[in-house]
């Protein structure tokens, strides 16, 4: 099997792989931290740096799918992972939230968070980095970025939004709150400081949205 990654599907789809005695291919861009790459090469995947965004690491994937046949695991766009994705709120429903606050990249968590979240009476939110923001700005009806900025939060750097994820989107989330790159690293620094938790960028940008 094969993904397109900025990190963390990467991960998850090299542990499946793992589980289920196959080969894993993830493609990440150029600029994917470290940390991830490694992480989906100590899970037995191997990695291919493309592009300098997921969107081109993601072509990238497709047409390794199609030389190889290959079968192509999509990051946010799959019906499954979107499931899988919405089983969390499961656990979530536990501590009887009345919001939830969900970061958004190509929208697959918010889109199967919400669905769950929403039909139980749960106001969902959306968050998303000032100028990585299309999906907000698909919803506003304004335009969209051909490029987005290098961020933090490179977790959710996604510049194409895929229309199953904007329609769901469209039905589910309440709003969308933009934060700023300062408010996502001192998001970074009280969830350290306070918490005694360690998070990516793209893990702050709920918390910050939050504030």
């Amino acid at each position: 099997m094969i993904a397109a990654s900025a990190g963390n599907h990467g991960r998850g789809v090299a542990y499946a792989a793992r589980q289920l005695g196959l080969k894993a291919t993830i493609v990440v861009p150029e600029n994917a931290p470290q940390v991830k790459v490694d992480g989906c090469l100590s899970l037995g995947a191997s990695v291919v740096r493309h592009g300098k965004s997921f969107d081109e690491a993601c072509t990238r994937a497709l047409q390794l799918t199609e030389e190889h046949g290959w079968n192509f695991v999509h990051p946010f766009e799959d019906p499954d992972i979107i499931a899988g994705q919405g089983s969390m709120g499961v656990e979530l429903m536990e501590v009887e939230p009345d919001v939830v606050v969900i970061p958004i990249g190509g929208g697959g968590l918010i889109s199967g968070l919400g669905l769950y979240l929403q039909s139980r009476g749960v106001r969902v939110v959306g968050a998303q980095i000032v100028n990585v923001d299309n999906m907000a700005r698909r919803i506003e009806g304004g335009q969209v970025l051909e490029e987005l900025p290098l961020t933090i939060g490179d977790g959710v750097r996604v510049a194409k939004v895929a229309d199953r994820t904007q329609r769901i989107c469209r039905s589910v989330v309440s709003e969308i709150v933009r934060v700023t790159e300062d408010e996502i690293r001192q998001a970074v620094m009280e969830l350290a400081i306070h918490e005694k938790v360690v998070v990516e960028g793209a893990g702050a940008v709920a918390v910050a949205a939050l504030k």
